[in-house]
């Protein structure tokens, strides 16, 4: 647990994926985006894959993971222009979470 929360790039969980092979797989995904540039595309993920898609979209070491926590269940807009420009709309946004649901 030390290590997660310290350098959780250096972490390998036994039978696990390192953060690197993660990260290689997040690579192909933003090429396999390329073809559907026009498209909104909706991605739901475990929040450490989000840490590291978001220091990949803004080139920040990994050793800044966790700079981009996010809650549980909330919601992030990144608008992707080509393979190496991204804009981020919103980061880390929970209001949706505040709303009661309807009583019956």
């Amino acid at each position: 647990v030390h290590l997660f929360r310290t350098d959780p790039a250096r972490l390998e969980i036994p039978n696990g994926e390192s953060f690197y092979s993660v990260l290689a797989r997040l690579e192909a995904l933003v090429h396999k985006l390329e073809r559907s540039a026009d498209e909104t595309i909706c991605i739901v993920s475990h929040g450490a894959v989000l840490n590291l898609f978001m220091c990949l979209i803004t080139s920040a070491p990994l050793s800044k993971f966790w700079m981009f926590y996010g809650d549980a269940c909330s919601i992030s807009q990144v608008d992707m222009h080509d393979p190496s420009t991204f804009h981020i709309r919103s980061y880390n946004e929970t209001r949706h979470l505040s709303k009661s649901l309807p009583s019956k």
